[in-house]
Order: structure tokens, then C-alpha cells, then sequence
């Protein structure tokens, strides 16, 4: 397995480079420095070529120093490209099948009125942010507080609603509210485990 190189053993491996290339004949090629090089310090000639390269474009001036390896990933694309032939065949073969709604779940508390003073605070915050007052900062405790006390407020409000819901549900439509009792039994086993 090859040992981990880190920047200062880059820069000791360039350095034994220079060392290697000083007793050897001025004729002799890169790859046999970098070949002495590699079996002296049992570090893989792919490993010394990628130093020496790093090493040269440091000695010109593009690089500012050397890199630690693996730092720097590219990510790769996960998505497929395809084009309307393919989706079609795609369709064929697979089936297709309708989605009802946008499939976001909905909370009965959040509402127009709740997203307008949760965005207030947001701007309060980043004002705050980009001033560091303290008057900025009083304003921002002010609409937190107000958001917190609405949201609990409405939230207690939808609560109420749904509970007269369920009370209704089990005179009326037994089975809604079966369906909804274990809905709720499952989410709290579910959170449980």
C-alpha cells in the first residue's frame, strides 16, 4: 500500500529529486531520476511524476504551492441525458403513471400570512448581517418573537381543527378515522425506532 504524501513530503521528495539528478550524469533521462527516486523511498512513479510536474509548475510561477492529493474532486454527473426517442421507448416499456398534486406535503398552518412575516424576519436578519447595529439586531429579536407567537397560534389553531375532524370522522366516517389513528400510531412508531 502507498504511504500518504502530504505537502512537506512533496516538497522533500522534490528536493531528493534535485539530489538524484545532481550525482547523475547530465545525459541521464527524467525517468531514470524519477525512477531512483520512487525506489528510494518506496513512494509509486505515478505518484513522484504527479510531484515533479506540481514541482515544475511551482518553479514557474503558476502554482503557489504544492496540493494535497485527493483534495480537489470533480463531481461526476449522475443524470442521463436523454433524448425524446428514448423517452418515448422509455414510456413503452416502463409505463407511465399520474402523480395527483405537486407531491409536496402540506401543513394546514402554513399560509400566506405565516410565509410573509417568516420572510420579514429573514430580511431583518440579514440587514443585521450586513450593519452589525444593534438597533438592526433589537428589530430582529422583535420579529422573531412575533413569528415564533404566530406560528405557535396557528399551529394550535390547525390542532383544534383537526381534532374536531377526528371527532366528527369517528361519528360519521369510521373509517377515516381508523385511517387516520394508525397513520398516527405508525408516525410515532416510525420516530420511535
Amino acid at each position: 500500500m502507498e504511504p500518504f504524501v502530504v505537502k512537506q513530503a512533496a516538497g522533500v521528495l522534490k528536493n531528493g529529486q534535485k539530489f538524484f539528478r545532481c550525482f547523475l550524469k547530465i545525459d541521464e533521462e527524467r525517468q531514470q531520476v524519477q525512477q531512483r527516486v520512487s525506489a528510494a523511498t518506496g513512494i509509486s512513479l505515478r505518484t513522484i511524476n504527479r510531484i515533479a510536474k506540481e514541482g515544475r509548475e511551482i518553479e514557474k510561477g503558476e502554482k503557489p504551492s504544492f496540493s494535497t492529493p485527493n483534495k480537489i474532486r470533480k463531481n461526476r454527473k449522475s443524470k442521463v441525458a436523454l433524448d425524446d426517442f428514448d423517452k418515448e421507448v422509455a414510456k413503452k416499456v416502463c409505463g407511465t403513471t399520474k402523480i395527483k398534486g405537486d407531491g409536496a406535503k402540506k401543513t394546514e398552518w402554513w399560509n400566506g400570512e405565516i410565509r410573509k412575516i417568516v420572510k420579514e424576519k429573514k430580511t431583518k436578519w440579514k440587514n443585521y448581517l450586513s450593519s452589525k447595529n444593534h438597533r438592526e439586531y433589537e428589530e430582529y429579536k422583535k420579529a422573531r418573537k412575533i413569528v415564533t407567537v404566530e406560528i405557535k397560534k396557528v399551529k394550535k389553531e390547525a390542532f383544534e381543527t383537526f381534532g374536531n375532524t377526528l371527532k366528527e370522522s369517528h361519528k360519521e366516517n369510521q373509517k377515516q378515522f381508523y385511517s387516520i389513528s394508525k397513520n398516527i400510531k405508525n408516525r410515532k412508531n416510525h420516530n420511535k425506532g
